[in-house]
């Protein structure tokens, strides 16, 4: 039988948090046993090695450049483009300018 592990320590070693993980465990996305804790009515899910080894071996989902999928990065011809058509469209700006992106060094 191979090792099992606690929620906390699951979270531990794969860097997730304990509402995801028990998120996953309910909607079946993650193999689980329950177990009652000895003398109580107490259950305990175990996770076993194997679903620790599936998740070490994941990467984040973050992009590793810090941005996020909801910003748009573009030059000031882009920009400007963009503003164009948006009025064209009658679509009303939301667009902010920020401090321009320095890709992190390596």
């Amino acid at each position: 039988m191979s090792a099992m592990y606690t929620i906390k320590q699951f979270c531990a070693a794969t860097n997730l948090s304990e509402v995801y993980v028990r998120r996953m465990i309910l909607t079946g996305k993650l193999d689980h046993t329950k177990e009652y804790i000895p003398g109580t009515n107490i259950p305990r899910n175990l996770i076993p090695e194997e679903e620790l080894a599936r998740f070490q071996g994941k990467r984040s989902q973050r992009r590793e450049d810090g941005r996020n999928r909801f910003v748009l990065h573009s030059t000031p011809a882009e920009l400007k483009r963009i503003q164009e058509v948006m009025a064209k469209e009658g679509i009303g700006s939301i667009i902010t300018k920020q401090k321009q992106y320095k890709p992190k060094a390596k």
